[in-house]
């Protein structure tokens, strides 16, 4: 009878293991497929970088008759970073200016200097957090350092569009002491993420309470 036991109970062992190892994989594989989906979500709401083409208006009375050109008037574009914590850095990319561009920065309205487009009509600026306290924070930009509140902060960059009018791209940002996802180096805020680390627990904490029953009616 015991050695009729011990041989039940291996059975019973080596079908753990065996069911262990599948619910693992396939764990393994939801895991992965998260992976996939989040990357998927942060693509999906990443800020687009705009692009600005000049638009001309041409007409023409008989031939060779007087034309007329018109362009576009000044645009202003507004994106959000994010939420930045203390010691990150949030990217800024403001595009749709003229190659070569100079254009002007600003904090909340304080100037930051000055910058020039690269030539995608690009400019990169970092945001580094500083500080951040229960009412504010102070960030650096440009090599100026800025007080800044812990919503509704604005940078600004101002210079001659790709049609050849004045273009203005709004960064709009926030700072935190939490740990949040943002639009730099870290990403941006997904909540996503925590939900789909809750169901990957939950099933884990399924699977070891199903093996656990199972195990214990096999020996009954």
């Amino acid at each position: 009878m015991r050695n009729g036991h011990e041989v039940v109970e291996g059975n019973i062992t080596k079908k753990f293991i065996v069911q262990s190892s599948g619910f693992i994989a396939l764990i393994a594989v939801i895991m992965v497929m998260s992976g996939i989906l989040v990357g998927m979500f942060d693509l999906m709401l990443a800020p687009s970088k705009a692009s600005y083409a000049a638009t001309t208006t041409t007409t023409s009375s008989g031939y060779p008759g007087p034309t007329t050109t018109t362009q576009s008037g000044p645009s202003t574009v507004t994106q959000n970073l994010g939420t930045g914590t203390l010691g990150s850095t949030v990217q800024s990319s403001s595009c749709g200016f003229t190659a070569g561009a100079a254009v002007t920065i600003t904090v909340n309205g304080s100037s930051a200097g000055s910058g020039t487009a690269s030539s995608t009509g690009c400019v990169s600026i970092p945001i580094d957090v500083l500080s951040v306290t229960s009412t504010g924070g102070q960030v650096q930009v440009n090599g100026s350092k800025f007080a800044v509140n812990l919503t509704n902060n604005q940078l600004s960059v101002v210079g001659t569009g790709s049609n050849g009018s004045q273009l203005t791209v709004n960064n709009t940002f926030a700072v935190s002491t939490s740990s949040v996802s943002i639009n730099g180096t870290t990403g941006k805020p997904f909540n996503g993420e925590i939900l789909i680390a809750g169901i990957l627990v939950a099933l884990g904490l399924l699977l070891v309470g199903t093996l656990l029953l199972r195990r214990k009616s096999a020996v009954n």
